[in-house]
């Protein structure tokens, strides 16, 4: 199983996916959210539990969704 992870400032935040041998598509994780502000920067960590292969990412996305309720903003993190 490979890991992605999203970090947030340098430190992981609560938003990961795991993929498992062959999968392919996007996934998402649509459980696990986070707020982001002006300023904060992003990055994406990938770790590969074992085996051999290639993996390729065709792009990754944060998608933004303001909550207006709430007061702030939801990010929901994707990979293809």
């Amino acid at each position: 199983t490979t890991t992605i992870n999203l970090y947030k400032n340098g430190s992981a935040t609560a938003i990961t996916i795991a993929l498992g041998a062959g999968v392919t598509g996007e996934v998402s994780d649509t459980t696990n959210t986070d707020t982001f502000a002006d300023g904060d920067y992003y990055l994406i960590e990938a770790i590969r539990g074992g085996g051999v292969g290639i993996i390729v990412f065709n792009y990754a996305t944060l998608e933004l969704d303001h909550d207006a309720e709430a007061g702030g903003t939801r990010r929901i993190f994707l990979i293809t």
